[in-house]
């Protein structure tokens, strides 16, 4: 079997319009988002959640003792769309398999899928 690749569909956020809006302070902000992603060759795709955020919110979240988990969490250091977009076209880039489902456990490593703890239908 043929090793595929992880592509990019989308990218969308319950919180914000990443087409036209900005989080309150591009430096200072926790964003939600989600990416659609599909195999290469396939038009199928699956949702993978992940935050995107800046040090400068990570810094006052962890102040006084506070703390954030990590998995599932992309840091910029301001908003960027593009950016964010680049970023994940290049994670999809590296991670492939013979199978969706391998394809899946190495998304599943930086983002989270959304069928998580059910396999794949492929």
């Amino acid at each position: 079997m043929a090793i595929r690749y992880a592509r990019l569909v989308s990218l969308w956020s319950p919180d914000i319009d990443v087409e036209r809006d900005y989080p309150v302070d591009p430096d200072n902000f926790l964003v939600n988002l989600v990416a659609e992603i599909g195999a290469v060759g396939s038009d199928g795709s699956d949702a993978f959640r992940f935050r995107v955020c800046t040090p400068k919110w990570l810094s006052e979240q962890t102040a006084n003792g506070g703390a954030v988990w990590g998995q599932g969490l992309l840091v910029v250091d301001t908003w960027d769309v593009e950016r964010v977009r680049l970023m994940l076209a290049s994670l999809c880039g590296r991670i492939g398999g013979e199978t969706w489902e391998a394809i899946v456990e190495g998304l599943s490593r930086y983002v989270d899928w959304e069928f998580r703890g059910m396999s794949p239908a492929g």
